[in-house]
């Protein structure tokens, strides 16, 4: 809900932002050509995008080249373009937004990645934190499993044999979601595993 509100507020942003770039950009249409104005129109776009994903950028992009077409092309104060020029940079305005707000987009489907990695590598630091200072297994376990939304959490060592699961008395699901090795082809060996290693079996089958 969070993220929703953030991205409502830049859509909001982007489209009377776009409105008041148009009406403080009068002054100089009588100075320079429309083409020139719309780059302060798309700087505009590429930074709402950036910072506020696709939808907010894609509303300055639509907003911006109405607002450049409304305020600042002959015809003034209509939707009308009477200049072959104008045209060029009304459509090109556009065009332009419409890719910046497409990279706004993957900017911040990383953006997501990248945070969600953040948030498992401090789990993962506060896990081994907990080991360090000798805090019981099971808990260390049970904060796993909550911080993931899993319903069950086993370690097992190498001999698949259970160490500890939580919640406690969830051995039988445990055993039930998490699928066992079969038994070896005809004709082929079981590669033995390493005495030493253990293995820590999420069950997300069982998630909530």
């Amino acid at each position: 809900m969070r993220r929703d509100n953030e991205v409502l507020v830049w859509i909001v942003t982007g489209g009377f932002g776009a409105m008041a770039l148009g009406v403080l950009l009068i002054p100089l249409r009588a100075l320079t050509s429309a083409s020139n104005l719309a780059f302060v129109f798309l700087v505009f776009t590429i930074v709402v995008a950036e910072l506020g994903g696709r939808s907010a950028g894609l509303v300055t992009a639509v907003v911006s080249a109405i607002s450049l077409n409304f305020f600042l092309t002959e015809p003034y104060l209509t939707l009308t373009i009477s200049k072959p020029d104008d045209v060029v940079a009304f459509v090109a305005l556009a065009a332009c937004g419409l890719i910046a707000a497409a990279f706004g987009k993957r900017r911040e489907r990383w953006s997501e990645r990248a945070g969600r990695a953040g948030k498992e590598l401090d789990l993962v630091k506060g896990l081994v934190e907990k080991l360090t200072d000798g805090i019981p297994l099971d808990e260390i376990l049970g904060d796993l499993r909550r911080a993931f939304g899993l319903r069950a959490v086993a370690l097992r060592d190498a001999r698949e044999r259970i160490l500890a699961a939580v919640p406690l008395g969830s051995t039988p699901e445990v055993e039930a979601s998490i699928r066992r090795p079969g038994p070896p082809a005809p004709g082929r060996r079981r590669t033995p595993q390493p005495p030493h290693r253990s293995g820590l079996h999420l069950a997300r089958s069982l998630g909530g």
